[in-house]
């Protein structure tokens, strides 16, 4: 007994009744306040205060213990020892630490449970009880706990560690659940509710009744059917209500419904119903829910309109589009380079490889070249104007193409985007435009012609004339003076008609007689067209005056004669006929073009050739 000193177990107590402190504040999450941390100064005060001491931590050995009844208390130790007035101050102090545990566990007793809140006072009390009744006792005694009843002071105090801090951690995270539960159903962006096995709603989301304009009592505990989002009609109730059933019979719903919103308006929801099994396998909830697809509905209908009209221009324009994925060597196409290609996209091989097939075997290794070099170079884009065979008739068409090459981070080509534009009919107009221009030419010349050769026939008619009356004696000369004037003025009449074919002035509109204008059109056609080619007129209409400019007329029907030629190298037949034509509402023709109700003078050619395509 003598190795142990009453100053010392004193110290002990206090270390102890200050760690009992914090481990008290912990658990009822109280701050310490200023008084909490002088009581805890006072432990290293006393501690020094026990070592600078005369005798120092083993002055007053213990000499003796006794057990001291309290009553009802139970009995309590008493250790003997050397007088020290300092146990009165160390008893104090215990005390006053025991008093400030309980008083800070009272305060914040609404935290706790009955249990909880007996497990954390006992202890505290049960201490300091013995040592209020050792006061009584002289200095030469340390009073410790009760050895009766209160004899598990410290099980009990360790066990209110235990459970309180359990509690506290079980209620923490219970509490941090139901944050983050609230934060998923106020604060996402769509609709959310649950349901009880009966299809009653239970949990109703904060957007869902901001929504419709509602508080929670008017729809938990309500059949989810009978709720305000789904009673607009009949229909709609009837479609909620059987989606409910088939999801408490145990399958997933998921559907697009409408419902009325608050400002009058109609919503489109995706919503769903999802059954949710407890650990017996039993459906304990329904899972509801839903998001506002209004906007992106809108959305898509107005990308699907641009799709159209885009699709709509690029087949107005025969303009398409494709995109070729480099690494992939794919194309993806748009609908109008399908139908360039004469492709069906459900069965061609979109592929770098089919692209070249479709082109003309002659342009082949030039359109690969071209597009090799682009990426060899590094060229930002290029383009190209090609011959392709299409896939469905094996028509040849004449397409331009324009590409640019689009980059990834190391500047090597990713993806390649272009255009295909089908240009067959622009071609076809340039040529006819040359040889318009060819036929222009040529009309100036033979108008320079006629003009130069017209002043030789007024000589040699002149000529003649003179000679025809030199020789009118003698029949035979004056017969070939005759022929000579005669051929000269059919000469001047042929280069009369040259001249007024030429003529570039501008229009002179008057009243003119079809049938005369073919025939001496006619007349200057059989010296162009070859002699394989029959010309047939078959003028019907009985007549033919008509409002126009002669030399548009001529011009027009010399052109469509000198096309027959060409489309019938071989030889054939063309025709030129005439007739009257009564029209008693307008006649539609191509290009937008009509012709107004009335009665009209009809002029057609025709020729046996080969023709046009019907592209153009």
């Amino acid at each position: 007994m003598g190795d142990f000193s009453l100053r010392l177990i004193s110290f002990c107590a206090a270390i102890f009744a200050g760690t009992a402190l914090i481990i008290y504040c912990s658990l009822t999450s109280w701050q310490l306040r200023r008084f909490d941390w002088f009581l805890l100064l006072l432990v290293p005060i006393f501690a020094v205060y026990g070592a600078l001491s005369p005798g120092g931590y083993f002055f007053a050995s213990v000499t003796g213990i006794n057990l001291i009844s309290v009553g009802g208390w139970g009995s309590i130790t008493a250790l003997q020892g050397e007088a020290d007035p300092a146990m009165f101050a160390w008893v104090a102090y215990a005390c006053t630490f025991g008093l400030r545990i309980a008083w800070v566990t009272w305060l914040r007793r609404g935290t706790f449970g009955r249990l909880q809140l007996a497990l954390l006072i006992v202890p505290p009390l049960a201490i300091i009880v013995p040592l209020i009744h050792g006061l009584g006792l002289s200095k030469h005694w340390w009073v410790g706990v009760p050895l009766g009843e209160y004899g598990m002071a410290t099980v009990y105090f360790a066990l209110a560690m235990i459970v309180v801090r359990k509690e506290c951690d079980t209620k923490a995270q219970l509490n941090l659940q139901q944050h983050q539960l609230n934060a998923i159903l106020n604060q996402g962006l769509g609709l959310a509710g649950l349901l009880d096995p009966q299809g009653r709603l239970v949990v109703a989301h904060d957007i869902a009744l901001t929504m419709v304009g509602a508080v929670r009592e008017d729809v938990i505990g309500k059949p989810f059917a009978d709720t305000i989002w789904w009673t607009i009609n009949e229909e709609t109730h009837q479609r909620i209500h059987q989606a409910v059933s088939r999801a408490m019979a145990g399958n997933c719903e998921r559907f697009t419904v409408q419902h009325l919103h608050k400002d009058g308006g109609f919503r489109d929801i995706d919503f769903s119903l999802t059954p949710y099994r407890g650990g017996d396998g039993c459906i304990q909830y329904l899972i509801a829910e839903g998001r506002d697809i209004s906007e992106i509905q809108r959305a898509e209908e107005a990308l699907r309109h641009s799709e159209r009209l885009l699709a709509h221009a690029q087949e107005m324009t025969h303009l398409g589009c494709w995109e070729l994925d480099i690494a992939k060597r794919r194309f993806a196409l748009s609908d109008e380079a399908y139908r360039i290609f004469g492709a069906d996209p459900q069965n061609f091989d979109a592929t770098y490889e089919a692209f070249l097939e479709c082109v003309h075997p002659d342009d082949r290794d030039r359109v690969d070249a071209s597009f090799k070099l682009s990426l060899r170079e590094k060229h930002e884009a290029y383009e190209i104007e090609h011959r392709l065979i299409r896939r469905n008739s094996g028509e040849v068409r004449i397409v331009h193409e324009r590409c640019e090459h689009e980059r990834g981070t190391d500047g090597s080509v990713i993806r390649s985007v272009g255009t295909v534009h089908d240009i067959t009919s622009r071609k076809q107009l340039e040529e006819r435009l040359r040889q318009s221009e060819k036929m222009r030419v040529v009309g100036q010349m033979a108008g320079g012609i006629a003009h130069d050769f017209n002043n030789l026939l007024a000589g040699i008619a002149g000529c003649a004339e003179v000679l025809r009356k030199r020789v009118a004696q003698e029949a035979a000369l004056a017969r070939l003076a005759d022929n000579i004037m005669s051929s000269a003025k059919i000469a001047s009449d042929i280069t009369a008609k040259l001249r007024s074919f030429s003529r570039t002035s501008t229009y002179q509109f008057g009243q003119l007689d079809l049938h005369r204008i073919i025939g001496d059109t006619v007349e200057l056609m059989r010296h162009t067209l070859s002699s394989d080619i029959q010309i047939e007129i078959k003028l019907e209409a009985e007549q033919a005056v008509i409002l126009g400019d002669m030399p548009e007329i001529q011009s027009a029907i010399m052109n469509l004669g000198v096309n027959a030629r060409d489309a019938m190298p071989k030889g054939g037949r063309l025709n030129l006929s005439t007739r009257v034509r009564n029209f008693e509402g307008p006649l539609q023709l191509r290009f937008d073009f009509e012709i107004p109700a009335g009665r009209y003078l009809e002029l057609a050619v025709s020729d046996t050739g080969c023709g046009m395509d019907s592209s153009v």
